[in-house]
């Protein structure tokens, strides 16, 4: 445990200076919007401010509190509507700044209201003649149209008084106000009171009331049927209830209401009986309607699609318009979690709108395309430059980095932990010793991706325990665990659990000491995936990076305090020995010579830019000055939860801000119960039990992020203090009795919470009435002048880590100039390292815009099969879901139904043997690559488990497949130590020929490979025949060696060009199917699909359990954060286009095809490789007679703007160069001819050269021969 510095001991002049509210910065719009004084200062809440703010500011913590409002979509008490047409808010917001009472000045406003005023008379049958006008007025709402109408009754009938309203009915009609009035049954045991407060849970308001003066007995539940509640969120509703009757029925048998019959209610209802009581009570409003001819005339919520039920596990048959579709998703989206108060996660969930716009604008970039896209392969160097050298990296002025971009640290530390087991096997390669049992030693504290890389990479995990008080890594324990097998020791700076830094000086130097006595050179990794963006902002002095010898690698997750959204981490090598040669691969069918060492092959490039957005705009003063800021809000936090007196504070005031805490011996309620009682709040907060030997403690975690503002945090404690209040005023001694008449025992876990809650004695220190927020601000002013004047300056230089506090420069104010007159887009920026200063979020903007301009146009980018484009609808769900991390599902389970969804559909789409409500087994990647590494580790585990059990030796697995494999499969082969035998290509024949491919099958073939959709030529492989001829081999020997189908390409052709074609499940042997959801799944790049035949074919132990973000989650990915977006995309396209719609697209790309293909034969000058059945692309090479070579001809064409690789073709047909344009749903008809024409023009060009352009060999015969593409 590293012992760091109390902020006491700080500068108290820079404290002062950072706090003191009259010290404004003259520009404050360099800093980030929730880093800047104004957010970060409380306002006085009953007076005016003394002085004028920001707009941006004000705007910002307005907004940061109406966070906590009640999402006004899920209001169901209300019956007002809180939806309208976009097309109707922007005429209302074009209108806003009329009055109306000024008839003079807007007549057509007022002819308007007479208008409507007609209409709704008529409406209502007034008895008019035809042009006769109605007599009535537009008012603010009912109450003073009642008023109004009140006294004209009056004036008339002096005498009479107004009529008294008829009283409610305890269950609703079917005529009248669309609403549905609903009390429990006689016999229910719980109240409407529990029902309403439980169903806030998931998001809904719905009020429970009792009825007026003599009915005051009957208590109601109402929901009022607005326009905008679609049969979507009806059937949502539906099912809520259901689950919160169901979860209210299995309370503890004893905990019961007396019947007026005095008999105890005992029944208990399955969640399928109440949710099927529930239903009754909306037939009457959920009449389905026959389609209308033309929907787009309608309301969009009172469309038959948005009506209507669609079938959520298969795709619908026919399309159904995009704004349905974006409809659809965004109704229930509404139910997750809102991410912004997501305290469970560490991942960003704001950034500032420029940066949004920048990601949008980048999303249909590939990153993987570096030849298509050089400026975006530019700024990912940058920025491993920059964190590199963040890191101490020890480069010279012009040295570059080592480093690569993940999707994340999980990703970043398999990388890390595969080049430290490929050196050390190398290592022992060469001396000879055995290198078949390597470990890494680490604390029990690391996040669930360790345990990911030891199990599927085969590398033995030894954890050093936990002990309660100390959940880090012990240093000396841990090196007293290191041997000769031991690859790396892992450190941790940010422990998940309690956000802890853990000394890696100090196990830096007793590991050094033991390298020492042995002769090893054991090496260290630090996982800096929190703290790496903390640390040398906070904490400058403190040696944890590059400055220690034995640190040879270090990861960060840019997601985290990097503050970019999902789907970005980065890891960095100390120098470039420190990675082995072999563990890059190079490719060449993109257009040019690519290095790549990741699991992941495609991926879209908006969190690279976004990330080179943060380090640019914010630079080192602005990300001390975030961090600082979390810091001071954490410690808002702490001293609120500690004031409450029921709280015992488990972490520490130095290292990542979070707070984690457990409520105190003697309380009566369990850590669960509390943070499900916060989330009625809307607060998502986790409740987890702590890792081995340390499992009886369950502690609540508050991470502190950027976007947690003051506010919110002086917020939050008062929220927690009405919860405690709340379960305060339960009655004290309701134990619960078990069915064998002992007490309860107290359990600690999630699932037992409702036992927990009735046992020890009340929490007597905790007041009701004493809100730590109306003292928060003067603390804060007492603690600066204690600061002033207990504390000397001469502390600090005795103080070896000192907290970095932020010291704002003070420009003039830049935002009043044009963008590109300003210093910051006039000037240079430092390339490879971060800037020492802000700049303003516009000219940040500017300066990656500019540059990006020189990418390629990801439209005319015909090297790559990913997605370059998708409707604005889908493009706006991305957009509104890119700050929530698909991992927490418990805080979003909609975005993880949607997922299932998915899943479900792709299953029965590939022909899955499932029944009608049968779930499907498979899972959301980043793309197919690690699709194929998650199928091809559950072949390689469950052959091993068979050969274990046969007694039979299982160390030389091996996969059959053709030499025309994606790059993806090579990676699997090596980094997880699998033989690859290839099937030989030769000319003419591109793809595996079957016969070969079962005559290389033996014992030790954990599965036979087969491509839908080859990456060279598009053809589509005889998986038929080789399942058949697998088949009669498998009777023959015995085995049962099974088949693999990478359908990244062609899964979303072959179901919708070729339905007859037998490629599937339908085939016995073929267990398990990978497809690219970013290629003809028509999504932007960072999607793919793995599906399984059955849950028999994937082993449950490389499924891994985590609780520590609230619920226990089951996870099988290499990844683990990463964006919702993309799987929202997928979804929408699949109930969007439905089968119809792919079928309408995929034909389309076909036909697209046919017209280049037809313009190119035309052309006389090419041989057509591809085949026309297959993937939608046109792969050709020049006629033998050419004098020039492919690549002169792809080189000339980027000058019209395309972007087509040429390339050779694989080993024993790499004498073949080939040119490839891959047609996409965005590659129209009039581009077709338009790229026919413009190689006609490019060959015209080479046909005026002169004819004998020959360069002659040293033997004197001529070079007829077609030059490589590094001659040319």
């Amino acid at each position: 445990m590293v012992i760091l510095p109390s902020p006491s001991l700080c500068s108290s002049l820079e404290k002062v200076q950072l706090m003191v509210l009259s010290a404004l910065e003259s520009d404050v719009s360099i800093h980030s919007t929730l880093a800047s004084p104004y957010v970060r200062n409380s306002l006085p809440r009953f007076e005016m401010p003394e002085n004028s703010i920001p707009k941006e500011e004000a705007y910002q913590i307005i907004n940061n509190e109406l966070k906590l409002d009640g999402n006004p979509r899920l209001n169901l008490a209300t019956f007002v509507t809180t939806w309208m047409e976009p097309e109707c808010d922007k005429l209302m917001m074009e209108s806003v700044n009329k009055n109306y009472v000024e008839m003079d000045g807007y007549p057509v406003t007022t002819e308007l209201h007479n208008r409507c005023v007609n209409m709704i008379a008529r409406l209502f049958n007034a008895p008019l003649g035809d042009g006769e006008a109605a007599v009535g007025a537009g008012t603010v709402g009912s109450s003073e149209a009642i008023m109004l109408a009140g006294l004209a009754f009056k004036r008339k009938w002096q005498n009479k008084r107004l009529e008294k309203m008829g009283r409610f009915n305890i269950v609703s009609k079917e005529n009248g106000v669309p609403l549905v009035a609903l009390s429990l049954k006689d016999n229910s045991r719980h109240s409407e009171f529990e029902v309403a407060e439980m169903l806030r849970r998931f998001g809904w308001i719905v009020p429970a009331y009792t009825m007026p003066a003599d009915a005051e007995h009957i208590t109601v539940l109402r929901v009022v049927i607005r326009e905008n509640f679609s049969r979507t969120l009806a059937e949502r509703f539906v099912a809520d209830f259901g689950k919160v009757l169901h979860e209210l029925d299995m309370l503890p048998a004893r905990v019961h209401a007396k019947m007026p019959n005095g008999k105890v209610n005992d029944v208990k209802k399955t969640e399928e009986d109440t949710t099927r009581e529930v239903t009754a009570y909306w037939k009457k409003f959920m009449v389905l309607s026959a389609l209308e001819s033309d929907v787009s005339i309608h309301s969009t919520l009172a469309s038959p699609y948005v009506r209507n039920s669609l079938p959520r596990f298969e795709m619908p048959e026919n399309s159904i318009p995009k704004e349905e579709a974006y409809q659809i998703i965004n109704n229930e989206l509404k139910l997750d979690g809102n991410p912004r108060l997501n305290l469970a996660t560490f991942t960003t969930t704001w950034m500032e709108p420029e940066c949004d716009k920048l990601m949008m604008e980048s999303a249909n970039k590939n990153y993987v395309d570096m030849d298509g896209y050089p400026v975006t392969t530019e700024i990912h160097n940058r920025c491993v430059n920059m964190i590199a050298r963040l890191f101490n990296a020890p480069l010279g002025d012009g040295e570059a980095a080592v480093g690569v971009g993940t999707v994340g640290s999980s990703e970043a530390i398999m990388l890390a932990g595969l080049a430290f087991k490929s050196k050390w096997q190398n290592k022992r390669k060469a001396q000879g010793l055995p290198y078949d049992k390597p470990n890494i030693v680490t604390g029990a504290n690391v996040q669930v991706c360790w345990k990911k890389f030891a199990r599927y990479f085969e590398v033995e995990l030894k954890e050093v325990k936990l002990r309660e008080g100390y959940y880090v890594i012990n240093p000396e324990k841990a090196v007293e665990m290191v041997d000769e097998n031991t690859i790396c020791v892992a450190a941790i700076l940010g422990s998940t659990l309690a956000g802890e830094f853990e000394d890696v000086k100090l196990l830096n130097d007793l590991l050094v000491q033991k390298n020492m006595q042995t002769g090893w050179d054991t090496p260290m990794h630090v996982d800096a995936a929190s703290g790496g963006f903390i640390a040398p902002f906070l904490y400058p002095e403190l040696e944890w990076d590059f400055r220690l010898p034995l640190v040879k690698s270090i990861n960060v997750s840019g997601h985290k305090y990097g503050l970019v959204y999902a789907g970005i981490g980065w890891v960095v090598w100390r120098t470039k020995s420190d990675l082995p040669d072999e563990n890059i691969f190079h490719i060449n069918y993109l257009g040019a010579d690519q290095p790549t060492f990741t699991l992941n092959f495609s991926k879209g490039s908006s969190q690279v830019i976004a990330q080179y957005y943060q380090l640019i705009r914010l630079g080192f003063e602005g990300y001390r000055n975030v961090i600082n800021n979390c810091r001071e809000n954490m410690m808002v936090l702490r001293e609120g939860l500690a004031k409450t007196g029921c709280f015992n504070i488990v972490s520490k005031e130095n290292g990542v801000p979070l707070v984690a805490f457990s409520l105190k011996d003697n309380s009566r309620y369990s850590e669960s119960k509390v943070a499900e009682m916060i989330r009625r709040f809307g607060w998502i907060v986790p409740a987890y039990t702590m890792p081995a030997d340390a499992e009886h403690i369950t502690v609540l975690r508050v991470v502190i992020r950027d976007d947690f503002s003051r506010a919110l945090a002086e917020r939050l404690v008062a929220d927690f203090k009405k919860v405690l209040h709340e379960l305060d005023m339960l009655p004290t001694k309701i134990h619960v009795e078990m069915a064998n008449g002992n007490e309860a025992k107290k359990m600690s876990t999630e699932k037992s919470w409702f036992l927990t809650s009735f046992h020890v004695s009340r929490c007597s220190s905790f007041s009701g009435t004493t809100y730590f927020q109306t003292t928060n601000k003067n603390y804060y002013k007492f603690f600066l002048l204690n600061l002033f004047v207990h504390f000397k300056p001469s502390n600090q230089s005795s103080t070896k880590f000192q907290m970095a506090l932020s010291k704002t420069a003070s420009e003039t104010d830049v935002s009043i100039h044009s963008t590109f007159a300003s210093r910051y887009v006039r000037n240079t920026l430092p390339r490879f390292e971060m800037p020492r200063n802000s700049i303003p979020k516009e000219a940040a903007y500017q300066n990656i815009n500019d540059e990006l301009m020189l990418d390629g146009n990801p439209r005319l980018n015909l090297a790559s099969f990913v997605t370059t484009w998708m409707e604005p609808k889908c493009d706006k769900l991305m957009m509104e879901s890119v700050n929530k991390n698909y991992v927490d599902m418990d805080e979003y389970p909609v975005t993880t139904e949607l997922h299932n969804r998915c899943v479900n559909m792709i299953a029965r789409l590939f022909n899955a043997p499932l029944g009608d409500d049968e779930a499907a087994v498979g899972a959301g990647t980043v793309g197919s690559s690690e699709a194929i590494m998650l199928a091809g580790l559950a072949f390689k585990r469950k052959w091993q488990n068979k050969r274990k059990a046969q007694g039979l030796l299982y160390d030389k697995p091996n996969i059959v497949t053709g030499a025309n494999v994606q790059v993806c499969w090579e990676k699997f082969a090596r980094y997880f130590e699998v033989e690859l035998k290839k099937v030989k290509l030769r000319e003419g024949y591109y793809v595996v020929d079957p016969e070969k491919a079962v005559e290389m099958v033996d014992e030790n073939t954990i599965f036979v490979a087969a491509i839908l959709g080859s990456t060279l030529t598009g053809e589509f492989e005889d998986v038929k025949l080789l399942n058949d001829l697998l088949v009669d081999k498998n009777k023959q020997t015995g085995w049962d060696t099974p088949i693999h189908v990478d359908a990244a390409s062609g899964g979303f052709i072959a179901p919708f060009l070729y339905p007859e074609l037998e490629w599937d499940f339908r085939l016995p042997l073929v267990k398990s199917i990978n497809v690219s959801g970013h290629k003809y799944g028509l999504v932007y790049a960072g999607i793919g699909w793995v599906v399984w035949r059955t849950k028999f074919d994937l082993p449950d132990e490389l499924i891994f359990h985590i609780n520590y973000l609230g619920a226990d989650q089951p996870t099988f990915t290499l990844n683990f954060s990463k964006g919702s977006s993309q799987v929202i995309a997928q979804y929408y396209q699949l109930i969007r286009l439905g089968f119809e719609g792919y079928r309408n697209v995929i034909n389309n790309c076909r036909e697209n095809m046919m017209v280049l293909k037809e313009g190119l034969e035309k052309t006389g000058c090419f041989n057509m490789v591809s085949k026309e059945n297959g993937v939608p692309l046109v792969a050709f090479s020049l006629n033998e007679n050419s004098r020039h070579d492919e690549f002169e001809v792809v080189k000339t064409l980027r000058r019209f703007g395309w972007i087509v690789p040429a390339y050779t073709m694989p080993a024993d047909a790499e004498h073949i160069t080939v040119i490839r344009v891959v047609i996409r749903n965005d590659f129209s008809r009039t581009l077709a001819e338009r790229l026919v024409a413009d190689f006609e023009k490019v060959l015209h060009e080479f046909n005026m050269l002169p004819a004998k352009i020959h360069v002659k060999m040293a033997n004197g015969e001529v070079n007829g021969v077609k030059k490589t593409e590094k001659e040319t």
